[in-house]
């Protein structure tokens, strides 16, 4: 499962499974270095989030996907595969299905393939 959080300055991507163990996406961070989840977000070892004290955090990986500028959510365009980085206006709630659609197709991804300049999303830009 795929979430986002903000601090107030970074972007997160949080990700937890019921259908296998998390440890998984710590082995492929451990073997490559990054990790592909839903087909869409790829994360790199230096973007984990440390964990804190929660118990709860041990099923949960926390990765920091981009920050957080002049009200908007500015996505890091390596974690998405595209040519720029994302723009999304910081009053549109970030959720999964803003960036996937059906069958783990990357919306984004789908844009970028058309265009040559940066998607931004909202806001007054």
């Amino acid at each position: 499962m795929i979430g986002f959080d903000s601090d107030g300055s970074r972007v997160l991507l949080l990700y937890s499974t019921y259908t296998r163990p998390i440890s998984w996406v710590d082995e492929k961070l451990a073997d490559n270095g990054l990790v592909s989840l839903s087909k869409v977000f790829t994360v790199r070892q230096q973007d984990l989030v440390p964990f804190s004290e929660d118990p709860q955090d041990d099923d949960v990986r926390r990765f920091d996907i981009g920050r957080a500028s002049d009200g908007y959510y500015v996505i890091r365009s390596d974690v998405l595969g595209l040519k720029h980085d994302l723009l999304i206006s910081e009053s549109v709630e970030l959720e999964p299905r803003t960036f996937v659609a059906e069958r783990n197709i990357s919306i984004f991804r789908r844009i970028d393939e058309l265009i040559d300049e940066q998607i931004v999303v909202g806001g007054p830009r």
